[in-house]
């Protein structure tokens, strides 16, 4: 008998909390029924460069130097520094545009040795699928054991793609 009135008591208290979540819930309902939604909204902001670090779609195809004497040194018999012209042809093999390029031209002496390494800006638009010719890029100051020079792309910032109207 015990065990009967105890468990009629669990059962009671049972449905009493489900009865009591259930009001909680329509009455809880009922309140967001009646307050009105935030309007949500959508604004269109204007498209931001990305840089992208050596992007795998752009590469030289070619890259030509011409070393000369450097015009800063007041004694051209010593020729201890040297200004270097490069002309230099960028492929773009990717689905979007390029532009504003850094330039990474690695300048080597006798048996490749590594002599210094400097960073170029270089302001031109490469589209998909094109190949350009960057105008002269001109670095002075150069070593003098200077013999040749790789040209590899640093960076190249995306251009933004055209607004739909």
């Amino acid at each position: 008998m015990f065990r009967k009135s105890l468990f009629l008591g669990l059962t009671i208290m049972l449905a009493a909390a489900l009865a009591y979540l259930v009001i909680q819930g329509r009455r809880q309902q009922k309140v967001r029924q009646t307050t009105p939604h935030p309007m949500e909204i959508v604004r269109e902001s204007t498209p931001s460069l990305t840089r992208v670090i050596a992007p795998d779609d752009l590469e030289v195809l070619e890259a030509k130097m011409e070393l000369a004497p450097s015009d800063s040194s007041p004694d051209q018999s010593r020729r201890t520094d040297l200004t270097a012209r490069h002309q230099l042809v960028i492929r773009n093999s990717g689905r979007t545009a390029y532009h504003d390029f850094g330039l990474k031209l690695s300048y080597f002496g006798k048996g490749n040795k590594l002599l210094e390494t400097r960073l170029v800006p270089a302001n031109e638009i490469v589209r998909p699928g094109q190949a350009r010719s960057i105008g002269e890029v001109k670095v002075e100051n150069l070593p003098a054991q200077t013999l040749k020079c790789e040209a590899k792309i640093a960076y190249a910032d995306l251009e933004p793609a055209p607004r739909q109207p």
